[in-house]
């Protein structure tokens, strides 16, 4: 079960599990820093550690014992600009994928709901029937813009549930 405040997993059976209201906590404190220095200690803070064999270009990767994931986005100055946490979405058996997809998206975004409150719409998202349709929601804060983006199967994974933060412009 997802809970805001304490460790969260997709689904019931999955090891890999964030301290979602920890990482709300640090992003939110009027200490925090969009700094290479601040992002390595929140990502250690989360048994993180980093995977220098899989950077790409201006991507770090990190990985924790329990299975967490997550990349971080560099600028050219070598800041941080953009977090990005992977869940993948398992295929779970008599479930047609997309309503998993969706259980997943909305579970995260309830998740997230109950520590921010309820997400703006995106204007880029194309509407239909279903939560994950839209494509992603979105909770803007005073450092950065935190969402919950539901991303289909490419020939690198299968189908993502992604909770990212991307530093706002404000933020110098």
């Amino acid at each position: 079960m997802v809970e805001a405040g304490t460790r969260m997993s997709l689904m019931p059976d999955m090891a890999v599990s964030l301290d979602l209201r920890f990482l709300i906590e640090c992003v939110t404190s009027p200490a925090w820093a969009w700094t290479g220095r601040a992002v390595d200690a929140l990502l250690r803070r989360l048994g993180l550690t980093e995977l220098p064999a899989r950077r790409h270009g201006n991507k770090r990767q990190f990985e924790a014992a329990t299975g967490l994931r997550c990349s971080v986005v560099d600028d050219l100055t070598h800041d941080p600009v953009r977090i990005e946490f992977p869940f993948d979405v398992p295929p779970m058996s008599g479930v047609p994928q997309p309503e998993v997809v969706e259980a997943c998206f909305a579970m995260l975004c309830a998740a997230m709901q109950g520590a921010l409150g309820q997400p703006l719409p995106d204007p880029n998202a194309i509407i239909e029937s279903g939560l994950a349709a839209t494509g992603r929601a979105s909770w803007p804060l005073r450092s950065c813009t935190m969402a919950v983006e539901a991303k289909g199967a490419t020939e690198e994974s299968g189908e993502l549930v992604v909770l990212s933060l991307e530093k706002s412009q404000a933020i110098g």
